[in-house]
């Protein structure tokens, strides 16, 4: 029991090690600029460890939450390399997990921060797909996640989303 406890500390650093390797190149959760492929083969690694550990133990939030983390990076990646539906997809696959994390454990930011950048996800790729009114509707949601979360806390990541949102919001009203 030990041994496996162990090696499934092991794997869930190597899947963080991995995410961070691909940060450290300059690609952004939630900022889908330009992802090359390697971005997407490293998201889907991480995916791939993080995915049979949370299978194995359901009752265990932060995996639960990675899995929920590399759904939405998946989905970025996706986004920029131009497969609006894949990215769609994966940020509604990401969503599905974190909604309920974040009900289940309100005083928590991780799963609603989750929960903002997946629904923030959802909207840019229906943008992207002309669905506006869709768009529109995912990015408000979104946005009274974010402000919920910067207005709870000196939140500097959350007031920065919160910021970004609003101009989403903004141009879908155009």
């Amino acid at each position: 029991m030990e041994a496996r406890i162990v090696a499934a500390g092991f794997q869930v650093h190597l899947a963080r090690a991995v995410d961070q390797h691909v940060l450290g190149q300059g690609e952004h959760p939630g900022q889908e600029r330009s992802a090359p492929p390697e971005t997407l083969n490293a998201y889907c690694t991480a995916f791939a460890i993080r995915r049979p550990l949370a299978a194995a133990d359901p009752t265990r939030f932060e995996w639960q939450l990675e899995v929920a983390v590399s759904h939405g990076k998946i989905g970025s990646a996706l986004l920029a390399l131009g497969d609006g539906a894949g990215a769609l997809a994966a940020y509604r696959a990401g969503l599905t997990i974190a909604a309920p994390l974040a009900t289940r454990a309100p005083d928590k930011t991780e799963p609603r921060h989750q929960v903002a950048l997946c629904r923030a996800g959802i909207g840019r790729a229906l943008l992207a797909r002309g669905d506006r009114a869709g768009a529109l509707r995912e990015l408000r949601l979104a946005l009274s996640v974010a402000e919920r979360l910067a207005s709870d806390a000196e939140n500097i990541e959350a007031k920065e989303e919160a910021t970004r949102l609003r101009g989403l919001v903004a141009s879908c009203c155009r």
